[in-house]
């Protein structure tokens, strides 16, 4: 089945197609062909370099990469991918730089710039590209005790880009199955709430399933726990990777207190232990008689921890 994109984030797609920028796989297939290296400046700090990608813009200090923490997954794909300007010895002018070729490629952007940035953005419907430098004049507490600044040369100065493709792929035949017959267990109360958070079996789905309840449920098999959490995408887990079920209770303390329902899966692709929120409460034990059913509808453990909301 192809996959469906908004048609603005289709021009940054193509965009990326055409530079050879893996934004479509998996971070695990990816490293296995590019590998990895631990960061030269941040603990537990990943980086994948795209070495056959083109460079988005001419005179970029490196080839464009993503980075996770060791402690993520990488059975999803990129949110992000990351590259950097250091032609120059200050910030105007690798901002200029960055700014005037970023324009001939993607027209014209808005100013994103905050307190301590320079800063433009261009929108594609969920995707973006930034482009941020930080001016010494609007930093000037910035000092020279910076790590990362002391180990990579020029990035005191640079003009950092950052682009967020948000591509989220169709479902296969088995998960449109599985969406076609989503049986609803537990509903949100704000059918408004819309996501875009994006995991690795996150799945956009066709208009014609837009109208799903917001919540989470199951396929009439019962073979796959479908996550509905925005009017375009679906989040779907495997039943059978699910481990356990965790009910979080926050007492009232310095905060107001909550309760979070989620579950503790294995990643189908890469075998990697996760969690995936499901619902929260405004109150401890608010999730209680859920989390219990829940628990024996899957038939696996409940876990219940209950903390002061500090």
């Amino acid at each position: 089945m192809s996959d469906l994109s908004h048609a603005d984030e289709t021009f940054l797609h193509d965009l990326l197609d055409h530079d050879g920028v893996p934004f479509r796989s998996a971070m695990s297939d990816t490293i296995q062909i590019h590998g990895s290296r631990k960061s030269g400046w941040s603990t537990g700090l990943r980086v994948c370099e795209i070495t056959d990608a083109k460079p988005l813009i001419p005179g970029l200090a490196g080839p464009i990469h993503f980075q996770w923490q060791e402690t993520m997954t990488t059975a999803m794909v990129p949110t992000s991918f990351q590259a950097y300007l250091r032609t120059y010895d200050n910030t105007v002018e690798n901002y200029d730089w960055t700014l005037r070729h970023l324009e001939q490629r993607l027209g014209a952007g808005i100013d994103s710039s905050v307190s301590n940035t320079r800063a433009v953005r261009w929108r594609f419907g969920d995707a973006s590209v930034e482009m941020r430098v930080f001016p010494p004049e609007l930093n000037p507490r910035r000092g020279s005790s910076n790590r990362r600044h002391d180990m990579i040369p020029g990035s005191d100065t640079e003009c950092s880009i950052n682009i967020e493709p948000a591509y989220v792929p169709a479902p296969s035949d088995d998960e449109r199955r599985a969406i076609e017959s989503y049986e609803c267990f537990h509903g949100y109360a704000d059918q408004s709430y819309r996501s875009t958070s994006i995991k690795s079996g996150t799945r956009r789905y066709p208009s014609e399933f837009q109208g799903l309840r917001r919540g989470f449920g199951f396929d009439s098999d019962r073979t796959m726990l479908v996550l509905v959490g925005a009017s375009d995408r679906v989040t779907l887990i495997p039943v059978s990777q699910i481990t356990a079920v965790a009910c979080d209770n926050l007492t009232p303390a310095k905060g107001s207190g909550g309760a979070y329902l989620s579950i503790a899966f294995h990643q189908p692709r890469t075998d990697e232990p996760t969690r995936q929120t499901l619902a929260s409460g405004a109150s401890a034990g608010d999730l209680d008689a859920l989390s219990r059913r829940l628990s024996e509808y899957l038939q696996v453990p409940l876990r219940e921890h209950t903390e002061p909301d500090v």
